[in-house]
């Protein structure tokens, strides 16, 4: 009994054998493989040179290869175009079933490609597919399938090759940094006005007439906040005085210059301590263009008429008499006018003139969050400067100063810069909106675009930064082609 199974299992053992999966793809070199998409192209073309040198294929066997695309988080994938091998018998049969072309197809669409031992030309594998956006930073793998005759299964494998296709560029934008320019000398002033009530056709200051008591502890407290103040040296004080049109235009002119000139003698013996040679004092005459303000800021229904009388008695000073007597001839709101606008139109404009000593770093710690006026921006920048750039204290300062200089360059494009590496990209955009362009405005602009993904947008800046001079913004614009090619399917 045992030789009788002892025999049977020496019958069936070279069957056993023969149904064991048999590796391929190890024998199969593959060469240069590429997945290249063309600018501007919604296609991705894949190129696999495979060397069959080293394969032998039994004679019976089929071998199927499949390329597999897949993305770089195992999610997509897409299967090619098979590419069909078969031993020289295998073939034979295949031949017989089909009329062939110059590039055989079988029935399922898979490429033919003949195998003969020794005699094996290297081939180039190519396919055309619709570009995907995961098809960026992907990867191949090869399977096969291995059948023998009669269709039996032998077995699976898979090849993973490393290389990534289609790799994405890794978004790392060029900037340069800037200071604000350095301000040798400080200069400020801080324009004022003051009500003064005078009594009709006078000049002198009553001080306990209507609410002039307030108006010049007013006056007093400004100037004595510039004297009393150790940062500051005071370098003039310009007064004007202004008047309503009612009156001819000769008398309210003098009229304004004894009331600016009584303004100044009543102020400048009341307050102690102030040059007298600092005090500069004119009329102005009629105010006109103070009337056309008030107008804007809080206008009369049905006012246009009295907006081109103004303007006129702007443009036509030597005819005001008679356009002031016109305007308040108006119907309706003529009256109005002269009753509730013409007495804001009485008043002292005076302007403080002052110089701001220079700030240490330390100093400026100190005072910035109380006095940040007396700061020039390349002073703020310094004491940003003094913490560091990724700090909140950095990008507070910076914000003060922005608030301060809204304008400055320089400022706005560092807070823009500090914001931008914090990750806060939609805020980063906000300092840049009042800027004039240049190029390193332009270029920020355009690093901005690209993570908001407004890719136009940013090859738009991108361009114009280069344009005026930024090699920065060049090197940007290259490399935002690449990403957009990879990232946007048109």
């Amino acid at each position: 009994m045992n030789r009788i199974t002892t025999y049977i299992l020496l019958v069936l053992l070279p069957l056993f054998v023969s149904a064991q999966e048999t590796a391929y793809l190890n024998q199969i070199a593959v060469g240069n493989y590429t997945l290249q998409k063309p600018q501007g192209s919604n296609n991705a073309h894949l190129l696999i040179e495979l060397d069959f040198d080293s394969l032998h294929i039994d004679s019976q066997d089929a071998l199927r290869i499949v390329p597999v695309l897949y993305s770089a988080d195992g999610t997509q994938q897409l299967q090619l175009t098979a590419l069909q091998l078969y031993g020289t018998q295998r073939y034979k049969v295949v031949e017989r079933a089909n009329t062939l072309n110059s590039e055989p197809i079988t029935n399922n669409g898979d490429r033919l490609h003949r195998y003969q031992p020794g005699n094996t030309a290297p081939l180039t594998y190519r396919v055309t597919v619709p570009y995907a956006l995961w098809m960026a930073d992907s990867h191949l793998r090869i399977e096969a399938h291995v059948a023998g005759c009669a269709g039996c299964d032998r077995g699976d494998e898979t090849l993973y090759l490393s290389k990534t296709l289609l790799p994405m560029p890794e978004w790392k934008p060029a900037f340069v940094g800037v200071q604000p320019l350095p301000v040798v000398e400080k200069q400020r002033y801080e324009p004022h006005r003051a009500y003064i009530q005078f009594a009709q056709s006078k000049h002198d200051i009553r001080p306990a007439l209507a609410g002039n008591a307030a108006q010049l502890d007013s006056v007093f407290a400004k100037l004595e906040s510039v004297i009393g103040d150790e940062n500051l040296t005071l370098t003039a004080i310009n007064v004007e005085g202004w008047v309503s049109p009612e009156g001819t235009l000769t008398y309210n002119q003098g009229l304004s210059e004894r009331r600016a000139n009584s303004f100044m003698d009543y102020v400048s013996r009341r307050v102690k301590g102030i040059n007298k040679k600092l005090w500069h004092a004119e009329g102005k005459g009629e105010a006109w263009g103070h009337l056309q303000t008030l107008l804007v800021e809080t206008p009369l229904p049905a006012d246009s008429t009295a907006h081109l009388y103004i303007q006129e008695a702007i443009d036509n000073p030597a005819d005001a008499d008679n356009i002031d007597r016109r305007l308040r001839a108006l119907p309706e709101i003529g009256n109005t006018i002269y009753q509730e606008y013409y007495p804001l139109l009485r008043c002292i404009l005076y302007t403080l003139h002052y110089e701001v000593r220079p700030f240490t770093v330390e100093e400026g710690r100190v005072l910035i969050d109380t006095k940040p006026h007396l700061f020039s921006p390349n002073e703020m920048q310094q004491v940003a400067d003094s913490y560091l750039p990724d700090t909140v204290k950095y990008i507070e300062t910076l914000q003060k100063a922005v608030k301060q200089y809204p304008n400055d360059t320089a400022l706005a494009y560092n807070l823009a810069l500090a914001l931008y590496a914090k990750g806060s990209i939609a805020e980063a955009m906000q300092p840049l909106t009042p800027l004039q362009p240049n190029s390193y405005v332009c270029n920020m602009r355009g690093i901005l675009c690209m993570h908001l993904e407004q890719y136009s947008e940013a090859v738009a800046h991108f361009r114009q930064a280069a344009a005026l001079g930024s090699q920065e913004a060049a090197a940007n614009l290259e490399m935002a082609r690449q990403i957009i090619n990879l990232a946007v399917i048109e």
